[in-house]
């Protein structure tokens, strides 16, 4: 028996996808980067299948969000060998220092920005917050695809040093 099978949808995700596998194949189209190291890739990996999980438990779908953003926090301190501390720079400075070092592309910053205030917005207002699919499936993808980018910079960046 699949102990999928025990558990019950949320009703919001009634008119919006048919079932659990929907899910889980929308989170397989997102880009997975080979380069980064194990605890980013774990992170990324829990925000996905927080995701997918948010078929029984709607309110993963901020988990998820938030998972996502910590994975591009934490693939910014290992590229810019930033140790995690308890007052060390924040998300924002991480980013701005990111792109001056051309890890991140100016464009791509800006989109990175918003998500960081979206998630200050979040996290520091105080009490639960439940965020739509679409927004939750939009952070969530796009975190994949910043971190796939940095370390696809990283490894091309490398490459050219050792030319």
């Amino acid at each position: 028996m699949n102990p999928l099978d025990s558990l019950t949808p949320d009703p919001r995700w009634q008119s919006l996808v048919a079932e659990y596998g929907d899910l889980v194949r929308m989170s397989e189209a997102w880009p997975r980067a080979p380069g980064a190291p194990q605890e980013v890739a774990r992170i990324l990996a829990v925000s996905r299948h927080l995701f997918c999980h948010s078929w029984f438990v709607y309110d993963f779908l901020m988990v998820a969000a938030v998972q996502s953003l910590i994975a591009i926090e934490a693939a910014l301190r290992d590229l810019l060998d930033e140790p995690p501390r308890r007052r060390g720079p924040g998300m924002r400075n991480l980013v701005e220092r990111a792109v001056s070092r051309g890890l991140i592309p100016e464009e791509q910053a800006e989109g990175v920005l918003a998500a960081v205030d979206l998630r200050n917005s979040w996290l520091h207002v105080g009490g639960q917050k439940v965020i739509s699919p679409a927004i939750a499936q939009q952070v969530v993808a796009e975190s994949h695809a910043v971190i796939a980018d940095l370390y696809t910079t990283q490894a091309r960046s490398s490459s050219e040093v050792a030319e």
